[in-house]
């Protein structure tokens, strides 16, 4: 972006998530537990954030607040923070410490 004389325009990451199951999961390159999928949420979003300024982060976006409840549906449809049937999975409590943080 600098090299093109970009450098003042803010930076967007919007889709970052792990998916917890769905079909095809084992295949997935962002496949992860419960429990993973919080302590990869809670590493990468400390790390962008402490960068922010720096990076001229604006925005940082979780891909989906909860996972369907379609049969057979894709891996992609499973990073929720949230399960299908509403309950939440160990990422929401990691999102929302850091969300949190970053509004104090």
């Amino acid at each position: 972006m600098n090299r093109h004389h970009d450098g003042a325009t803010p930076l967007w990451i919007t889709e970052v998530g792990w998916t917890t199951g769905g079909a095809h999961w084992r295949r997935s390159p962002f496949k992860a537990t419960e429990s993973q999928q919080a302590h990869f949420l809670k590493g990468t979003f400390r790390r962008l954030l402490r960068a922010r300024l720096a990076l001229r982060l604006e925005h940082l976006i979780w891909f989906a607040w909860q996972d369907t409840t379609q049969a057979g549906a894709p891996w992609t449809d499973f990073a929720g923070l949230v399960r299908g049937n509403g309950t939440a999975k160990p990422s929401l409590s990691a999102y929302s410490a850091i969300a949190l943080q970053g509004a104090g």
